[in-house]
């Protein structure tokens, strides 16, 4: 993690799995695409969490923030 500049990073395969998790948890929302990932490169804590912003549902922000 310290040559990642304190990032967690991980390979495509891992990611998949994250994303999978994190979908299930959230009642089985597509929030990312496994298309988003690129299989030869390592993928961060950081821009999964991008991904799953930029699909997470306009509305379920505004409640959010309630």
């Amino acid at each position: 993690m310290h040559k990642a500049g304190g990032e967690l990073e991980m390979e495509s395969p891992e990611a998949v799995a994250v994303l999978s998790k994190v979908e299930r948890r959230y009642g089985g929302r597509r929030l990312a695409k496994v298309e988003d990932l690129e299989p030869e490169e390592l993928t961060s804590v950081t821009v999964l969490a991008g991904l799953i912003h930029s699909r997470w549902p306009a509305a379920d922000d505004d409640r959010s923030n309630e």
